[in-house]
């Protein structure tokens, strides 16, 4: 905003007044009072900084000092989360994704489609120990900062349910095309072939 030489001079003539510079000042002393609380909080709570691209939970403190195992344990466990993610974008086309990889194994017989099937049953078996690693996470010791025990309730939340889809996607996967139980053994229904 452009002010008018007659704004400037009635600007500069109103905060001359010795009562208006007190009052002033006080203001301008709350507002960086309140300034400074809040950047205290933010690195207490472990707020991300401007460019960070990581959870707050997962960074390291600014202050010197050990972070808390629940930090610690949560950043062990979401990088195990990330090394086992097959990145096939679950919601949008994981089932593109797993038909393109099914047709592939056939293609090269039915060895490599039984060894895909058994990694992917790896693959699913490793998820739920990643949620029951996650059901374990200790935050006692953040039992203190309410504001960081909600920042890691809410993280690990968010790792359950991206790891909880892409179990079950994988579970409901398997079981349709490699059922644990046959079907002829389910129903008593015998298939009888003519040689």
């Amino acid at each position: 905003m452009v002010q008018t030489e007659a704004q400037r001079r009635a600007t500069l003539k109103w905060r001359s007044k010795a009562d208006v510079k007190e009052v002033q000042k006080a203001k301008n002393r709350e507002r960086a009072r309140v300034r400074r609380e809040n950047e205290r909080s933010a690195r207490v709570n472990h707020a991300p900084t401007p460019g960070s691209s990581l959870p707050a939970s997962t960074r390291l403190p600014s202050s010197a000092g050990d972070p808390p195992a629940a930090v610690l344990g949560l950043r062990t466990t979401r990088q195990k989360i990330e090394r086992w993610r097959m990145g096939w974008g679950f919601h949008e086309d994981g089932d593109k994704r797993f038909h393109e990889v099914l047709k592939d194994a056939r293609k090269r017989g039915p060895t490599a489609t039984d060894m895909w099937f058994k990694e992917a049953d790896q693959h699913t078996r490793r998820g739920r120990a990643l949620l029951e690693e996650l059901r374990g996470v200790d935050v006692t010791s953040l039992a203190h900062d309410h504001g960081a025990l909600q920042d890691v309730y809410v993280q690990i939340f968010d790792l359950i349910m991206s790891v909880h889809a892409e179990v079950k996607f994988m579970e409901v996967k398997l079981h349709e095309y490699a059922p644990t139980t046959p079907l002829s053994q389910i129903t008593r229904i015998r298939n009888y072939t003519l040689e």
